[in-house]
């Protein structure tokens, strides 16, 4: 959408700037972009009216009623409630851990799928699965603007803004029941607390077999045509009193208050659909710097490292049938950053958003210079601003190292977090990390235990040779002490630290005497003091990461200056743009927001255009009898049946869409959703379930940075695939009785 012009008028050199950054500046009110807030949704009532919505705008605020009370996040995804019984809907890929923590190379769910037949078959999803319902938002902005009143200090700003967060959450955390937070909105503007229903029992129902949630592979990952069943369902125990409880036997199907209805009707192109969920980040507000800093810079390192690591897990999971079950989640996540960043590479070069968001700042910092008013305002915090983020961006590489370095390896990952764990149990808990308060003991524990079941020894060695190698390497100003010292202890007389004899004798090393593969020890180290930590003396890993722990203090240190000094800055940006450019939508932060859009299609090049829906005779179609593309028999013999019972008009069942002539499979929306949104409910104009979004299109990998509203699409399961495939082939009518979809 662009803005209108008299017909033959030329426009002039500042016109044209300014036009070709209102493609990329997010305004109110367009139908194809924004992730908003619930209490937001009245403000837009009108555009959501125009776009097709049938409901009040003001029943899609109420986080008490459906349909937004049916929508939950699950462990970092988005799902939703679909029964009375606590039956939850959500995407194939969310649900990878809990279908790895029940696999075995001889029982392979990934593989072959799983529906349960009753409740007593669903399976346990792990100690690290949650539902989280979000049950209140509150603004507490007033009660930070006050603390920070006349603080001039980053660090302590920092430290104002962290206990207040802590004091506000313990406040609302008066029971075992709920999890609170204090979410950030526009860099520190603006505070919201939000309260959650925990729900800390959640069982696998159903996945499909891997030919039907995963067709396609890596391959079609972020790409249209798509024909994938990116669907999952679990469901949510309580304890026998109805209050949330830990994982047992003796615990009860959740009886949500409301849930989803599951809609029949499916989607045709123009159709109004929007989508609920908890999107992750986005940073369409950003400095052109940072911009460019991510398109010469970190994305580009991220490229090489990602593609590295990658080739390295697959190496792994063909040497053996348990590094296949268990490295799976971590290579698929790997491989989708990896196909996002190139995308997203590709996208700021093709849309030049670099030079537009530079004209679009260029024009914002003129029209200030402008007003003596608007010069006392701004000038001097964004003056500021861009010097901080300078020095910022000089200090990146050797804390981004690090982070993969203790992020990746199994091992590695679990001793640097009982490494900081034992010394955040000697501070008074309000002045212990977020992550790290006794509130988080039983989650990070979780954790923990889930990480343990992806753990292959060769392959924890191999990422940690590459990244010991990527660490030899790093400029001299960044260099990493310890671990130069750990190599060092390999070389010989005329081996390079980075030569492979160093690196692979460094990572036997520190595997050699590893002790945390073992599940007693991983207990035991949890509830250790400092002091007791450092006493393992005999595990080289756990004396490597101690000797880190000083240089990792020193990053968080400064990281602390640095989001102290952000949250009081990077306001005065946001407040410039809307003063300029008008009422403008909060990036992502993991908070509920909705958006909206039509099902529309696009056409990625010229002479090229693409239609909004897939359909089963296309999943025959991509059909080769070799994964990723690889339909199994009796899905064949399904399509093959419904196909002929359409043509003979006998097929009943009423999720046939008799234009299409087939099944929807999956269909492009103009809705706008990142990360996070995964596996998040698709609505009609009447709230009711059509599809689930779980991808966007290549062409619009960049819009977590820049907004293009021509060509960015979300891809959705059509919910009739869904129902189609357990009727016909994965044996669960049961679970469709279950939605009301088939009469009991």
């Amino acid at each position: 959408m662009t803005p209108s012009r008299q017909p033959n008028r030329p426009l002039d050199a500042l016109s044209c700037a300014l036009l070709a950054a209102s493609l990329l500046l997010p305004r109110l009110g367009l139908a194809d972009e924004g992730m908003w807030m619930p209490a937001q949704l009245s403000r837009v009532s009108a555009q959501l009216t125009r776009a097709g919505l049938k409901l009040p705008a003001a029943k899609l605020q109420d986080l008490k009623a459906g349909p937004l009370s049916a929508v939950i996040n699950l462990n970092g995804c988005t799902a939703s409630f679909i029964s009375s019984d606590g039956l939850i809907v959500t995407n194939h890929h969310c649900a990878v851990g809990a279908i790895q923590h029940n696999s075995t190379p001889s029982a392979n769910l990934l593989e072959a799928g799983f529906t349960a037949k009753s409740h007593k078959d669903e399976r346990w999803a792990g100690p690290g699965s949650h539902v989280l319902v979000t049950l209140e938002e509150v603004d507490v902005t007033a009660q930070f603007r006050a603390t920070l009143k006349g603080v001039k200090d980053d660090l302590v700003a920092f430290t104002k803004v962290d206990a207040l967060k802590k004091q506000l959450v313990k406040a609302c955390e008066t029971d075992k029941q709920t999890r609170c937070r204090v979410a950030t909105y526009d860099g520190g503007a603006r505070y919201v607390r939000v309260r959650q229903l925990d729900l800390r029992d959640v069982r696998l129902v159903h996945a499909p077999p891997r030919a039907i949630g995963i067709y396609g592979g890596d391959i079609d990952n972020w790409m249209w045509p798509r024909h994938t069943g990116d669907w999952a369902l679990f469901r949510a125990y309580v304890g026998a009193d109805g209050t949330p409880a830990d994982h047992a036997a003796t615990n009860v199907a959740f009886r949500p208050k409301t849930w989803l209805t599951v809609s029949t009707e499916g989607v045709k192109p123009g159709s109004y659909v929007m989508v609920a969920g908890y999107p992750g980040r986005t940073y369409r507000y950003r400095l052109p710097l940072e911009l460019k800093d991510a398109e010469q810079n970190s994305y580009p390192r991220n490229i090489r490292i990602l593609a590295d690591l990658v080739e390295i897990l697959e190496t792994q999971q063909k040497a053996n049938a348990d590094a296949q079950v268990k490295l799976t989640s971590l290579r698929a996540g790997l491989a989708n950053y990896l196909k996002y960043s190139r995308g997203l590479l590709d996208g700021f070069r093709k849309s030049g958003a670099t030079v537009a968001q530079a004209k679009r700042y260029a024009e914002l910092k003129a029209w200030i210079s402008e007003d003596a008013t608007r010069r006392a305002s701004y000038e001097r915090p964004l003056d500021r601003l861009e010097r901080r983020l300078t020095e910022m961006q000089g200090r990146q590489r050797r804390a981004a190292l690090l982070q993969w370095m203790l992020r990746l390896p199994v091992l590695l990952r679990t001793a640097a977090t009982l490494d900081w764990l034992s010394t955040e149990r000697g501070k008074p808990d309000a002045l212990r990390d977020e992550g790290f308060q006794e509130r988080d003991w039983k989650r990070l524990a979780g954790g923990i235990a889930q990480r343990a079941r992806t753990y292959v020894k060769a392959a924890d060695e191999a990422m940690l040779v590459y990244l010991l190698r990527e660490a030899a390497r790093l400029p001299k100003d960044a260099r990493i002490d310890v671990v130069d010292a750990l190599l060092k202890k390999f070389q010989k007389r005329g081996q390079k630290t980075d030569s492979d004899p160093v690196l692979l004798a460094a990572a036997h090393h520190l595997y050699s005497r590893a002790t945390l593969a073992n599940g007693k020890q991983r207990e035991k180290l949890f509830g250790a003091t400092r002091q007791a930590f450092l006493a393992e003396k005999k595990d080289p890993m756990l004396a490597f990461v101690a000797a880190l722990q000083p240089l990792r203090r020193e990053i968080d240190a400064q990281h602390k200056k640095d989001a102290g000094f952000l949250a009081a800055h990077r306001p005065s940006y946001l407040a410039a743009l809307r003063e300029r450019f008008g009422e403008l939508y909060s990036d992502a932060n993991s908070t509920l927001r909705v958006t909206f859009g039509n099902v529309k299609g696009y056409s990625p090049q010229e002479a090229a255009q693409y239609t909004p829906q897939t359909t089963l005779k296309g999943v025959m179609e991509k059909h080769t009898g070799t994964a990723p593309f690889d339909v199994p028999a009796s899905v064949r013999e399904a399509i093959t049946q419904t196909h002929a019972r359409i043509r003979q008009n006998r097929e009943k069942n009423p999720w046939i869409d008799a234009e299409l002539g087939s099944v929807g499979v999956n269909f492009l929306s103009t809705c706008d959703t990142t990360g996070g949104n995964s596996g998040s409910p698709t609505l009609d104009a009447e709230g009711r379930l059509v599809g689930l979004l779980f991808d966007g299109n290549y062409e619009a990998m960049a819009s977590d940075w820049v907004f293009d509203r021509v060509k960015t699409r979300s891809i959705h399961v059509d919910i009739r695939y869904l129902l189609w495939a357990l009727k016909e082939v994965l044996a669960g009518e049961h679970l469709l009785r279950e939605m009301g979809v088939v009469k009991r």
